[in-house]
């Protein structure tokens, strides 16, 4: 069983490889059902599993069919397969030989296991389609404060690595798409708040010259559709940014231009996902033009006579609204799968 486990996990990934999505999660889903038949969430002691290696290649085994569960499903829409309160598997022991080929990329493991559980809260505590109990900014500021603690537990070569995306292109891709999972969460929802809006900014530039750099390297994954989505995320974000009004707000304006171009090269090289995405992004444009010279995005919409004063507060992102929630992000289930209609 844990064999063909493994065999559909392959399948997964490389479904995501060729832009598969709904292909990938439809193995996804069956990797975890089986996996949870076997038991592999629960934890069991020296008595049933003598053999230590074993019980922490099982270990290891589990949290990589939760980690691209969790991803998949906080990138496309779809509800989390398993709650954490139904898993007592413990993380990965740091008790191990680092010198262990095997084991060599055991503190980034950890670090998205550690990620991944956030993920997992995000879409549970924000990304729903009914009403929580509590403040919707407080529930922002508390998934904040947990990316922050993770980043600062992180170790001190992932740290650099974070630090210093358009470096030299040594660094391992697993560090970097860590840090591209920072920004995998709607925009809207990070732009609540000025302070939260300028961590999303920075975030966003920073992940954007880190894929350009990988670009230019030659180790970006043409066809991989988290790649391909990070753009789209980054850009979003710029087009915002760049409107507001900031001192900086022409340099984000021209680094979304520019990431409207790369996403427009990577759709004419037969990418679909990027296809739909630079749909998205001609709309942005269209929206923005309208906009006078010298009014920003900010402005307008204060200036809109479309939205009146109690019809602005009464929108999930309204301060005033103690209990807004927006809608799931992403695709949600009932979009079209258009790349397996057209790829599959």
């Amino acid at each position: 069983m844990k064999g063909l486990i493994e065999t559909v996990l392959l399948l997964a990934l490389y479904s995501l490889e060729t832009n598969r999505r709904y292909t990938a999660v439809t193995f996804i889903d069956i990797a975890v059902r089986f996996a949870t038949t076997m038991g592999l969430n629960s934890s069991i002691g020296s008595t049933f599993v003598p053999n230590p290696d074993l019980r922490k290649h099982r270990i290891r085994f589990w949290w990589s069919v939760y980690i691209i569960d969790r991803f998949l499903s906080s990138k496309i829409g779809l509800p989390l397969l398993i709650c954490d309160a139904d898993i007592s598997i413990n993380l990965p022991s740091d008790n191990i030989d680092l010198n262990s080929e095997d084991l060599s990329h055991h503190h980034q493991f950890v670090a998205t296991i550690r990620l991944t559980k956030i993920t997992g809260h995000i879409s549970r505590s924000l990304f729903v389609r009914t009403l929580q109990r509590g403040i919707f900014l407080r529930r922002v500021d508390m998934v904040g404060e947990q990316l922050r603690q993770w980043q600062e537990k992180l170790p001190n070569h992932l740290k650099s690595d974070l630090n210093g995306l358009q470096g030299g292109g040594g660094r391992p891709q697993s560090a970097i798409l860590l840090h591209l999972s920072l920004i995998s969460s709607d925009p809207a929802l990070l732009a609540q708040i000025m302070n939260v809006a300028n961590a999303c900014i920075h975030a966003a530039r920073q992940s954007y010259g880190g894929l350009i750099q990988r670009w230019l390297n030659g180790d970006f994954h043409v066809f991989d559709y988290f790649y391909v989505q990070y753009p789209f995320s980054a850009a979003v974000i710029l087009a915002i940014a760049g409107n507001l009004g900031r001192e900086s707000s022409q340099e984000e304006n021209d680094e979304f231009n520019l990431a409207a171009e790369f996403l427009q090269q990577l759709a004419q090289g037969g990418n679909f996902p990027v296809m739909d995405f630079y749909s998205h992004v001609q709309e942005i444009q269209s929206t923005l033009n309208m906009l006078p010279s010298d009014t920003s995005l900010q402005t307008a919409l204060y200036r809109s006579e479309d939205i009146s004063t109690e019809s602005y507060n009464s929108r999930p992102w309204s301060c005033e609204n103690d209990l807004a929630v927006p809608l799931a992000s992403n695709a949600g289930p009932d979009a079209p799968a258009v790349d397996d209609v057209l790829l599959d």
